[in-house]
């Protein structure tokens, strides 16, 4: 990448990038149903179709960033911000320490 590319030219590179890698997987999907779909019986290949559709509702929850939302609030858990008397150790395992800090709260 060069110092001089815009913000456009990389914003555009990255959405091509992006939709050139969700054709690649819907290609893969569907072959892969094919594939499936000739070696499966109809009522298993059936619950397999099934199992497609579930995942591919659930799949744009992904992005809605429900997972940086719950890692950041067991992040907050750990660091005690949430829940101080519950929290004496640090998420690393070390004890906390300090005036006033929330481990001296929890009864040991």
């Amino acid at each position: 990448m060069s110092q001089t590319e815009s913000l456009t030219d990389r914003t555009t590179r990255a959405a091509q990038w992006r939709f050139a890698g969700a054709g690649v997987a819907a290609v893969a999907r569907f072959a892969i149903g094919i594939v499936l779909a000739r070696l499966l019986s109809p009522a298993d290949f059936g619950v397999v179709a099934l199992a497609f559709v579930v995942l591919g509702l659930a799949g744009p929850l992904g992005d809605l960033g429900i997972g940086s939302a719950a890692s950041a609030a067991h992040g907050a858990a750990c660091a005690g911000w949430l829940y101080p008397r519950t929290a004496p150790r640090s998420c690393d395992g070390r004890p906390r320490g300090g005036a006033g800090s929330a481990g001296r709260l929890v009864a040991r």
